[in-house]
């Protein structure tokens, strides 16, 4: 009888376990960069190569160091985000990693659909920086007759004369589908990324809210 009272507790702290597990929140990515579990780009790079992006399988369980102070090191609410190109994807926010500060994570965002909008795409932009930053706008959100197209501007501030800028396109339920960088004193293209295919595995749920 005590072993049967034994195993049974067990069980039930197991089933505990497993309920817990399934209840964490899924992150699902925004409908200008859907990121999707099992999903995939690729891109026509200078005209000449293609490279071709892709996300995890499923959604990940993961969480981030919320400090610095190592004495105790504390973290965020484990949640199941997908993975894009091997990074943690938080809706429109990714996760930076700056081990060369301090070992932790960093939320960052990736786009905004606010026009008007700014914001440095590097966590680590300020009066201080060495480094080129860029600092991106939304300039517009367009329709271009079949879908919504939003679209980014980039200029860049660093300690030298900079005269890159960088021009970007995001569309709904696609993702970026263009993405270039020039040089805006002579107008020549320093690179050119094109969506040439691509294969989304949507969440249905999520793009009938969206």
């Amino acid at each position: 009888m005590r072993v049967i009272v034994i195993l049974s507790a067990l069980l039930i702290i197991q089933l505990s376990s497993c309920k817990k597990e399934n209840n964490y929140e899924i992150i699902r990515p925004g409908s200008y960069f859907p990121v999707y579990p099992n999903s995939w780009w690729k891109y026509l790079k200078n005209n000449t190569d293609t490279v071709t992006v892709t996300t995890s399988e499923t959604y990940i369980l993961h969480k981030y160091e919320l400090t610095s102070d190592p004495h105790p090191v504390t973290y965020s609410d484990p949640v199941y985000v997908p993975f894009y190109s091997g990074r943690p994807i938080y809706g429109y926010d990714k996760i930076d990693y700056c081990p060369w500060i301090e070992p932790h994570y960093s939320r960052w965002p990736i786009l905004r659909e606010e026009i008007g909008y700014s914001y440095s795409r590097e966590w680590w932009c300020d009066e201080r920086s060495d480094y080129e930053c860029e600092m991106v706008v939304v300039k517009d959100k367009i329709f271009n007759g079949q879908d919504s197209v939003l679209i980014l501007e980039s200029t860049f501030e660093c300690p030298y004369p900079c005269h890159m800028k960088r021009y970007r396109e995001f569309t709904k339920y696609i993702g970026s589908t263009l993405d270039i960088l020039y040089d805006s004193f002579t107008f020549d293209t320093i690179s050119k990324s094109v969506l040439i295919d691509y294969h989304i595995t949507f969440d249905t749920i999520s793009k009938n809210n969206q």
